[in-house]
């Protein structure tokens, strides 16, 4: 039974206990506003079956134990304290249940602190103080709790006892001492209540934190992004921050799931999404508010500048933190406050000011790609059409996708799709530039262009390119345009299972497939370009190792295909090799960024016999041989 003594120091902790955590959340608390989401069957689905944290089996089955066998333990502990008198043989089921549990603590904390020494010996050698205080001490009380048990037994010169099979080795190695007992028994409470007063000031914060992140974490689409609120034009400071990013900060684990699938730390560049969040967290709990984030002394420019907004980090996240978010929003402050857009991407820019495109070619230009083609142009007197075919700046103006886009033409006259373009007047989608943090210059691209589409009649728009599809589909909505837009090769799906397309020519290759970032992980459109293999008589399809959600990004997104590479390895060779290694001779993708970068990494690795590398419209035009 408890003392008022012992009542009283459990008061004490579960007060350090809240003052510690009002101390640290009350800077975004406050911020939090009334109209919150939160989803309570969500969380208590994911508190259950822990199914995020379990798609790495070993570390989930190792966090499953911990969570669970801590949680029964703690709540028996508490029931423990009355007068509950059990008859012999549930008792000794519960003690059973109760050595069990204890043992799966031991085997599940040893495996975390085994990691995390293994983690930071490759890094820096130490292990942080915050990682390791609340694993020992969990550690120290079920030993404790073994210890005590272990002494009982061997007062009462107890045989071998099934009920409790771990105390009973421990009476083994006890003397026969109340004493000893008494000391066990003190030192296991004190344990327990060192660990809930230090909870706010260690790495077990995660445990509400993170919880609190599942139950108020995004329910929008993924990647996409809207303008800062209150017209901040960015974060500067993490006062810029909505609450929702600094409690993301508060809840990263730093399980370096993200780090292990970003391209850009993969290829050696200074970018790591867990350090990005553990910066903005440090800065929360120690530097002054008003420091610039931005700066050598935290966040560094090739930091923000490296990240190709593939959103792995965010996919492979088991507490739904998004890093992204906060690059961009540093990227935003970075542009429009101190103009320190990096000066290869300032013509880029320009371009989309001055004409409307990233190629700088402007509207004069904007149908050169039809070439001999003839096709249906919306106007004052052409007002309706079933398809609006998006054509994109690459699709207009890069010489290697405007034969994509003058195969989708064919296709779709193959078909006898009735559809139509807008021709000069179609400006570029504005994805490059809000990427880059140029939030204004979307914003004025994107109403242009929903003005104008608002003015035509048409069932849906199609796009060839995966981040114009984000962009019309997900993020023109938040501007008052909402239009049903799907990609090319869903159409092409479609059509290919109404029958509408006739394959004359059959492909006879080893075909493997690349996912685009945001055709597949953003979107989750992954299976028409499989369906589409697999409908092509001869190919045979050859997945990567690296795809689906795993998918491996080419490099190009983010802003970066007009970045300078100049740090780590390039992103595409790296996947280049990949589908080298894979033993296909021909690689599909459906993005013309994909495209583009996945023929420099295979030309540059020199092969006799390059994997040819198409655009899987390509594919589908050769084999309708029209």
């Amino acid at each position: 039974m408890l003392t008022v003594f012992d009542l009283l120091l459990i008061a004490i902790a579960l007060i350090f206990m809240l003052t510690g955590f009002a101390r640290r959340w009350i800077f975004w608390v406050n911020s939090m506003g009334d109209s919150l989401v939160y989803d309570w069957k969500g969380l208590a689905t994911y508190l259950l079956l822990h199914k995020k944290i379990m798609k790495r089996r070993a570390a989930g089955m190792a966090h499953l134990f911990l969570f669970w066998a801590f949680i029964v333990f703690m709540l028996v502990m508490v029931l423990a304290q009355f007068d509950f008198i059990l008859p012999s043989f549930p008792g000794k089921m519960l003690s059973m249940l109760l050595d069990m549990i204890g043992l799966a603590l031991l085997i599940s904390i040893g495996f975390f602190i085994n990691r995390y020494i293994r983690k930071k010996s490759n890094k820096e050698k130490t292990i942080p103080n915050r990682v390791l205080i609340p694993s020992l001490i969990i550690f120290c009380i079920v030993i404790t709790g073994f210890l005590a048990e272990g002494a009982r037994l061997s007062i009462l010169n107890q045989q071998f006892s099934w009920g409790s099979p771990v105390g009973w080795v421990a009476s083994l190695m006890m003397p026969k001492s109340p004493l000893l007992m008494q000391l066990m028994i003190r030192a296991h409470f004190f344990l327990v209540l060192i660990f809930i007063a230090s909870m706010p000031f260690t790495f077990m914060r995660h445990v509400p934190a993170s919880a609190l992140n599942i139950l108020y974490r995004s329910r929008g689409q993924m990647g996409g992004l809207s303008a800062a609120p209150g017209g901040k034009k960015g974060a500067g400071t993490i006062a810029d921050f909505s609450w929702k990013q600094l409690l993301d900060a508060e809840a990263c684990v730093s399980c370096g799931r993200c780090v292990e699938n970003c391209p850009a730390a993969i290829a050696g560049k200074p970018l790591s999404p867990e350090k990005i969040l553990q910066k903005i967290l440090g800065q929360m709990e120690n530097g002054p508010k008003k420091d610039l984030l931005c700066s050598d002394k935290i966040i560094s420019s090739d930091e923000i500048w490296s990240c190709t907004t593939c959103m792995a980090c965010v996919e492979h996240c088991p507490v739904y933190t998004d890093p992204v978010d906060k690059i961009i929003d540093l990227r935003r402050h970075e542009t429009m406050c101190t103009g320190s857009l990096p000066s290869e991407a300032r013509p880029m820019i320009r371009n989309l000011e001055l004409f409307g495109d990233t190629h700088g070619k402007g509207a004069a230009y904007k149908t050169d790609w039809l070439q001999e083609n003839e096709v249906n142009v919306l106007s004052k007197n052409h007002l309706q059409t079933d398809v609006l075919l998006w054509i994109g700046c690459s699709g207009a103006f890069h010489p290697r996708y405007t034969e994509v886009l003058r195969s989708m033409v064919r296709i779709l006259d193959h078909a006898e799709v009735e559809f139509a373009i807008l021709g000069k007047e179609e400006l570029c989608c504005g994805d490059q530039a809000r990427r880059l943090g140029q939030e204004n210059l979307f914003s004025t691209l994107a109403k242009k262009n929903i003005d104008l589409m608002t003015q035509y009649d048409f069932k849906k728009i199609v796009t060839l390119c995966p981040h114009c599809l984000h962009s019309l589909k997900h993020e023109y909505s938040g501007l008052g345009g909402k239009f049903n837009v799907i990609h090319a090769s869903e159409l092409v799906i479609t059509l290919i299972n109404e029958d509408k397309i006739k394959f004359k020519y059959p492909q006879q290759h080893l075909l493997t497939i690349h996912d685009p970032c945001y055709l597949g992980r953003v979107n989750k459109i992954y299976q028409p370009m499989r369906q589409i293999g697999k409908a092509v008589e001869g190919l045979k399809i050859k997945e990567l190792e690296r795809s689906h959600e795993n998918g491996f990004c080419c490099g190009a997104g983010g802003g970066q295909m007009w970045l300078h590479d100049s740090i780590g390895r390039h992103i595409n060779h790296i996947r280049a090799e990949e589908i080298i290694d894979s033993g296909a001779d021909m690689v599909a993708t459906a993005c013309p960024y994909c495209l583009t970068m996945l023929d420099d990494g295979i030309s540059a690795a020199e092969l006799e016999e390059p994997v040819k590398v198409v655009d899987i419209i390509e594919m589908v035009a050769s084999s309708i041989g029209e």
